[in-house]
């Protein structure tokens, strides 16, 4: 069973691999380096793709073209007629276009062996209603996970790599910001903004003030001794931080880290 199952894997490797070489340039290819340029297109580009054609090849080995299709046709179908699409950094277009259809497809895989497993205990005919069900649930959880991939929910994720905002939120976790009205945005309130250097800083509002009928945010990192020196001004709010997701972050730290060195 064991060799089935890794003869399985890698026949389901090398198809990934094959698709995804394919649908790469060949100059792009003999193109990778040892630059930053090429280790930024390998992390955004590459595995992403691997990812999304291993999960395909998987939907295609457990019930034929026809599931593979579908979530290809929903990748395109958003790449191509979503309105916004978020400007994703490198890192974070690499964390999530790559470990998302890895949760997907252990999500298919975990849902699969259990139906296998009803089927065998209680026989196809009383397990078959199970398995539709569990295939629909598993359809949304994929859907839910391509959604969020494509930035379709409205929120931009981003890695925090500074403490100055402990310990509501630490380094490494991944905020979730939303882009909204600066009239909504109160006091107490978490923001992305644009810096003085043009950096994005996410700190917490303290103080709200009006000039000339323009919204004027005075920030502070919680973990800061004082405010900010400059005032944030409406037209610099990126968005409101909605949510956090702890640690998750830290992989793409590594990999500034090593990129750095």
């Amino acid at each position: 069973w064991h060799v089935a199952k890794l003869n399985t894997s890698l026949k389901l490797t090398f198809t990934a691999l094959l698709y995804t070489f394919i649908s790469i340039p060949l100059t792009r290819i003999t193109g990778i380096g040892m630059d930053l340029d090429s280790l930024q297109w390998v992390n955004s580009t590459f595995f992403p793709s691997l990812a999304q054609n291993l999960l395909a090849s998987y939907l295609a080995f457990l019930g034929g073209a026809l599931p593979a299709l579908v979530y290809r046709a929903i990748l395109q179908y958003f790449a191509w007629f979503c309105p916004i699409l978020p400007d994703l950094d490198w890192d974070i277009k690499g964390l999530l276009g790559t470990g998302i259809p890895i949760m997907a497809l252990i999500a298919v895989e975990t849902l699969y062996a259990s139906q296998q497993k009803r089927l065998v205990r209680k026989g196809r005919r009383k397990s078959r209603t199970r398995s539709l069900i569990g295939w629909g649930v598993t359809g949304l959880v994929v859907l839910l996970l391509v959604l969020l991939s494509t930035g379709a929910f409205g929120v931009k994720p981003t890695v925090i790599v500074s403490g100055s905002m402990e310990p509501a939120i630490d380094i490494g976790d991944i905020t979730l910001v939303r882009k909204v009205n600066p009239d909504s945005i109160e006091e107490g309130d978490i923001i992305k903004f644009k810096g003085g250097d043009e950096r994005s800083v996410i700190h917490r509002v303290i103080g709200v003030t009006t000039e000339d009928n323009v919204k004027v945010f005075q920030t502070k990192g919680d973990a800061n001794d004082g405010p900010d020196r400059q005032p944030v001004y409406a037209d610099r709010v990126e968005g409101k931080v909605v949510f956090t997701i702890p640690k998750v972050g830290w992989l793409s730290i590594g990999v500034k880290e090593l990129l750095g060195q």
